[in-house]
């Protein structure tokens, strides 16, 4: 059986996988960019692959026997049928434009589409450091403390170096500037078009200044002199700041200007913090007022239920009571919202209690030109739910000194109804604890029942 072996390195699997890895490496053949069939791809021209392999170190180095064109040619041959390549027309009109080719002979002024990306083996390690990055940094409330302090120092001392470095950088552009030159340390550290390699390159940049540039140096040069001289002066403000500097650099490290942690946070930067007892018992109590406030929010709940499921034909009926006089009879028809928890007869008992009251708070207030019968209808038919009595009656008393054009003031219908509700009874307990603000915004409620209608029709009736 006759076997026929390939007579170059290049042409075997092997030995071509080794020549497209040479030629799509970090130091690889230059390529150009185009699209075929919808997608970017890379590709060459036939006899770029030539120049690059007899001129590269590397290809003689993997290859010694690649010595002339006609060698190359059998390189391409070998890519194209291993298929690492095919060949492409370039378009007339559009010459960013590739179209594939059905004849695959490598030709000098052929154009082929790489179809092979290259080893991606380093591409796989920046990808996974890429993630581990980032799960790291995201994961870094749950880092140790230790860790903590060794980033938030690294990142004081790398700002620090930045400012140094820019600083220094400046000067020496200055005072070369100032001698008729124009010296620049690393010029394209700074330049976000070029990458990290070409950023540090060239080392230095040095060139005359133009010479229309004199009058600006002649200035620079007197404003350097006065400043130094003025340092001379004043060894006293100079070194203040200098040690203003020290102190602020200080600062930064012992982490005093974090804004965010109190003082004996800063004192304990780099000490685990462990909850002691006190700190227990804080919680605790926190614990305990937030089921309290849950409890209030329950209450306020089964309140905005019992609103919610109320008829609006009976909610517009409570609120025409406003516009008319009580009497015994129509309180019990009123309150429809608060007969679902309470009797009649305790409804009728807290009517007549806050009847009472009124009348008696009423003639308090006759010193005040403000009479009992006006009081009277101050009580809202759901007060029981929504409002406070005494806040109501607050309300009233200011609303009919307004419409009565009477003096009397907020305070004093404060003052009157605190009186009268804190009698016989300890502070703690007064049932009149509303402040001026209270009966404002009350009014607005009270104005909303009327159907902000105080001229025309007004529920009180020996007002007009």
């Amino acid at each position: 059986m006759n076997t026929q072996t390939a007579d170059k390195t290049w042409e075997t699997e092997a030995g071509a996988r080794k020549m497209a890895d040479l030629l799509r490496g970090r130091k690889g053949m230059p390529v150009r960019q185009a699209i075929e069939l919808g997608k970017r791809v890379e590709y060459f021209r036939g006899d770029k692959l030539a120049s690059f392999l007899l001129a590269s170190g590397a290809a003689k180095k993997l290859f010694p026997e690649l010595t002339s064109k006609d060698e190359v040619r059998s390189v391409g041959h070998a890519l194209v049928q291993h298929g690492y390549i095919h060949r492409s027309e370039r378009e007339a009109k559009n010459r960013k434009q590739l179209t594939p080719c059905a004849n695959h002979d490598f030709l000098p002024d052929g154009y082929y589409t790489w179809m092979y990306d290259g080893p991606k083996t380093l591409r796989n390690i920046l990808t996974a450091l890429l993630i581990i990055g980032f799960l790291v940094i995201v994961c870094f409330p749950i880092w140790p403390q230790w860790a903590k302090l060794a980033a938030w120092y690294l990142s004081v001392t790398f700002l620090i170096f930045i400012a140094i470095f820019v600083a220094i950088r400046l000067l020496l552009f200055f005072v070369l500037w100032m001698v008729g030159y124009e010296y620049w340390f690393l010029p394209n550290i700074f330049d976000d078009d070029l990458s990290v390699a070409d950023s540090f390159r060239p080392l230095y940049s040095l060139r005359a200044t133009d010479t229309s540039e004199r009058i600006y140096r002649l200035v620079a040069i007197v404003a350097f002199a006065v400043f130094c001289v003025w340092v001379k002066n004043q060894p006293t403000d100079f070194d203040e700041y200098m040690e203003l500097t020290k102190q602020f650099t200080d600062d930064i490290y012992s982490g005093k200007l974090l804004s965010d942690i109190s003082q004996k946070d800063q004192d304990n930067i780099d000490k685990v913090k462990v909850p002691d007892l006190n700190d227990l018992l804080k919680d605790d109590e926190n614990d305990e007022y937030n089921d309290n406030n849950n409890d209030d929010d329950d209450d306020d709940s089964k309140f905005s239920k019992i609103l919610d499921e109320a008829d609006d034909d009976e909610l517009d009926r409570d609120f025409l009571y406003w516009m008319k006089d009580v009497t015994k009879s129509d309180l019990r028809k009123r309150n429809p919202l608060d007969r679902r928890h309470l009797t009649d007869e305790e409804i009728d008992s807290i009517h007549l209690a806050n009847i009472s009251r009124d009348r008696s708070a009423a003639a308090r207030a006759s010193d005040h030109h403000l009479h009992g019968d006006r009081v009277l209808p101050a009580l809202l038919p759901d007060s029981f739910v929504n409002f406070d009595p005494h806040l109501v009656v607050g309300t009233v008393f200011f609303l009919a000194s307004k419409v009565e054009e009477s003096q009397l003031s907020l305070a004093t219908v404060a003052s009157v109804l605190h009186h009268y509700t804190t009698t016989g009874v300890d502070e703690d307990e007064a049932m009149y604890t509303f402040q001026d603000k209270d009966i404002l915004e009350c009014e607005f409620y009270v104005v909303e029942a009327l159907q902000f209608d105080l001229i025309l029709h007004h529920p009180f009736p020996s007002l007009l």
